[in-house]
Order: C-alpha cells, then sequence, then structure tokens
C-alpha cells in the first residue's frame, strides 16, 4: 500500500491547480490514515494546507479547508480539525465546520473537546445548539452532574440570541432535550 500512495502523492505533486491539488492530498491523507498510516496522513494534510495557502480564490480556499477539516474528522484528528476550521475566513462555513466537529466529538465521548470546539462558535445560535447536543451525549453516557452545567450553559447561550423567534426556539429545543437528562437522573437512581 506504502508505493500506491507514493505513487498518489508524487501524481498530486504534478497537479498545478492549488484547490485541486489539495483535494488530492486531503484525499489521499483520509485513505492513508484508513489504513493506519497516521503520521504521513498528518503530514500529507499539512501538506494540503500548505498548499490551500496558495489558493487566491476566497470561495475556493474557504471551500478547501472545509473539505480539509472534514477529511482531517474522517481520520480522527480533531485539533488538527479544529486549526484548519479556524483558518476558514468565512464566519457561516467556519461555524459550519466547528459545528461537525463537536458532533463527532460528541459521539466519541470527546465531551471536553467537543466543549472547547463549541466555545470557538460564534453565533449563539449554533453554540447553544452544539452545547445543547454535548449535554444529550453527556446524559446518555452517565455523566449527570457535568451534563446538567453544560445544558445550564446552553440555556445561557440561548438566552443572548437576539432574534426572539430563534431565542424561544433555542430555549424550547435545550428544554425538550432536558428530557434525556431526566431519564438519566432515573437510571442513575435505580442502579
Amino acid at each position: 500500500k506504502a508505493g500506491m500512495f507514493e505513487k498518489a502523492l508524487k501524481a498530486a505533486e504534478r497537479i498545478e491547480d492549488a484547490w485541486e491539488r489539495a483535494w488530492a492530498l486531503r484525499e489521499i491523507a483520509v485513505e492513508m490514515a484508513k489504513v493506519g498510516i497516521v503520521e504521513k496522513a498528518k503530514e500529507v494534510f499539512e501538506q494540503a494546507m500548505e498548499t490551500v495557502e496558495r489558493i487566491e480564490d476566497a470561495r475556493k480556499r474557504t471551500w478547501a479547508l472545509r473539505v480539509i477539516a472534514e477529511g482531517m474528522l474522517k481520520a480522527w484528528m480533531f485539533e488538527q480539525a479544529m486549526e484548519a476550521a479556524e483558518r476558514i475566513e468565512d464566519a457561516w462555513w467556519r461555524t459550519r465546520a466547528l459545528r461537525e466537529i463537536t458532533e463527532e466529538m460528541t459521539k466519541a465521548w470527546m465531551f471536553e473537546q467537543a466543549m472547547e470546539a463549541a466555545e470557538r462558535i460564534e453565533s449563539a445560535w449554533e453554540r447553544s445548539e452544539a452545547l445543547r447536543e454535548i449535554a444529550v451525549g453527556m446524559a446518555k453516557v452517565g455523566m449527570v452532574e457535568k451534563a446538567k452545567e453544560v445544558f445550564e450553559q446552553a440555556m445561557k447561550t440561548a438566552e443572548r440570541i437576539e432574534d426572539a423567534w430563534l431565542r424561544s426556539e433555542a430555549l424550547r429545543m435545550v428544554e425538550k432535550a432536558k428530557e434525556v437528562l431526566g431519564q438519566a437522573m432515573e437510571t442513575v437512581e435505580r442502579i
């Protein structure tokens, strides 16, 4: 397999268009990580990140960073994915990338890291949603006390949403999600 990846890397080096090269490097790195060539995959992701700097079109640069961050998530390189997401200039796309990161970290029970990613989300609505999902994940695995704290944080964040309708919707969703916490507390009491 290593020979196959070396050939793919040499082919990627010949790609002149920076966006296309970044995409190819991302694909190679994801495949390397899948078969356990993790350290080399990190190097290839770094090459992809360096290549992104040469993309002149801001939209293409944003898209390239987003797909690289997504690839890093697939390779369980969460810290690197957060770094890539932070480099996205467009606030909306940066938020989308950080939300995907919090979702994947929560699924992997990496709650502290998910909280760190959520704190980087600028939009109060999106941050509230991320915190709510993290709290639900914590409650489901029996981290009841910590889940209470995160639900409280989600509520406080939702209260800061300027748009009245969005604020009420976010608060409603956090309250509804608290049902999971109640179920977790009942389960803990029965044990």
